[in-house]
């Protein structure tokens, strides 16, 4: 994330990853699983978006659930899953 004129850090940055809006003018639009919200600037129209954060144990069952839905059909067969 940039740093912004008065020294802070800024929140939200555009989407797109173009030059970040200056403006502070916006509404939301929506989050997704991620924790991430998006926003729309009501005076240039960027679409921004703040990072969520995540927790340790949500981002472990996502990896988990991930690994597992990689497995092939012969190793759930094997590993007895299936």
């Amino acid at each position: 994330m940039k740093d912004t004129e008065k020294g802070g850090r800024r929140r939200f940055w555009r989407v797109s990853g173009d030059e970040d809006c200056p403006h502070e003018s916006i509404v939301q639009l929506g989050s997704d699983k991620g924790n991430n919200e998006y926003y729309l600037c009501q005076e240039c129209g960027a679409a921004m978006i703040r990072e969520g954060k995540v927790s340790p144990e949500d981002e472990r069952e996502r990896i988990e659930r991930e690994n597992e839905e990689d497995k092939s059909l012969f190793d759930k067969f094997i590993s007895g899953s299936l």
